[in-house]
């Protein structure tokens, strides 16, 4: 198997009365392990802090670069999230991380152009074309990536999918100029329609794109449009380059945008202003 999926050691126990046994690589840990020191820092209405882990690079590299693969097989992981990515160190030449894909229960493969129908993993980081109508894209997958990397960097978590006006609110913390335009915008209801509590979130990641909150490269990773977003290579290209910004020294290409008021924006909105 490829260098960043996990690795099938060993099977046993398909006769008829035996519990089936899968032996994989012993790891250290999942990502979500990795993830909990900057959860707990993380503040839904607070301006983000944009925390730059030492193992960010790599993690964006070797994840990444497992989906490149997966694209290029025709395989769809369907459930990717922190807790199904699991990481080895190694401390040889300093600290390096290996970053391991894992639990392909839920993936889904294409044949003959059609795509397995299975239903798909943690709603929370679910490509909009999954909640809205359950029709896989190739690239359905960079999605959930874009939605852990915004996790870590702590500009949002699955939480904050709550009423429409504490988005403003939170829009309004980053020093959104016209945060109080912003509407939550929910496809029309189709045969596949999911709850709205569902939909509106991928409004509002959108919006922090849109708004500047994030940098651009990041409108590729999370455009709603699955046609339009990034290929897993394309995303690796264009996010690889960010780094956080030093709390001290000159500036540098950083993942934190300037510390001031950005202009004004057009963003596609539902009603009149407020």
């Amino acid at each position: 198997m490829y260098k960043h999926v996990i690795r099938l050691v060993h099977h046993q126990g398909w006769a008829e009365g035996h519990p089936v046994e899968i032996f994989m690589p012993l790891c250290e840990g999942n990502v979500d392990d990795l993830f909990e020191p900057y959860k707990a820092r993380h503040e839904c209405k607070s301006p983000p802090n944009y925390h730059k882990p030492k193992w960010l690079h790599d993690f964006i590299d070797q994840v990444l670069d497992a989906l490149s693969f997966l694209q290029k097989n025709k395989i769809l992981h369907h459930d990717l999230k922190s807790d199904n990515i699991l990481y080895t160190r190694s401390k040889d030449k300093g600290v390096t991380y290996r970053f391991l894909l894992s639990d392909f229960g839920l993936s889904i493969t294409r044949r003959r152009g059609v795509w397995d129908n299975k239903k798909p993993g943690a709603l929370a980081y679910r490509a909009p074309e999954l909640t809205q109508s359950r029709k896989p894209h190739p690239n359905s997958d960079v999605y959930s990536f874009g939605i852990m990397l915004l996790e870590l960097l702590g500009v949002y978590c699955g939480d904050e999918a709550t009423q429409e006006f504490s988005w403003r609110e939170k829009l309004k913390g980053f020093h959104v100029r016209n945060y109080n335009h912003y509407r939550d915008e929910v496809p029309e209801r189709g045969a596949d329609w999911g709850r709205v509590e569902d939909l509106r979130g991928h409004s509002r990641v959108e919006s922090l794109a849109t708004y500047g909150i994030v940098p651009s490269a990041f409108m590729y990773v999370l455009e709603r449009d699955p046609a339009k977003r990034s290929s897993a290579a394309d995303a690796r290209s264009r996010l690889l380059p960010l780094r956080a910004q030093p709390r001290n020294g000159p500036s540098e290409p950083d993942l934190q945008p300037p510390a001031r008021n950005p202009p004004a924006v057009s963003f596609p909105h539902i009603g009149p202003p407020i």
